[in-house]
């Protein structure tokens, strides 16, 4: 399954209002990856909620490398895949 464009544009409406980022639907992107995998590559996570019924996991000021730019990683699990955007340099 592939998220449709509507899925994404409401993941970017929310992440706008709730972590004030204005982000592009280019800006998201959708993985495979569970949030175990992201548990596991990132530690425990510093927030969750809901976005109406799907789980919405938030990392903050996380490094992807030495030297990049630290930034946010906000995960929304839609069942078969995740939506993703994180704020800093990957």
């Amino acid at each position: 399954m592939v998220a449709t464009t509507e899925q994404i544009e409401a993941f970017c409406d929310y992440v706008s209002a709730e972590w004030s980022y204005e982000i592009a639907p280019d800006d998201v992107t959708t993985t495979r990856d569970t949030l175990a995998n992201f548990v596991e590559q990132w530690g425990a996570p510093d927030g969750a909620t809901d976005y109406g019924k799907l789980p919405f996991t938030i990392w903050e000021d996380i490094q992807t490398r030495k030297g990049a730019q630290r930034g946010d990683l906000l995960v929304m699990d839609c069942g078969e895949f995740r939506l993703a955007y994180f704020s800093g340099q990957s």
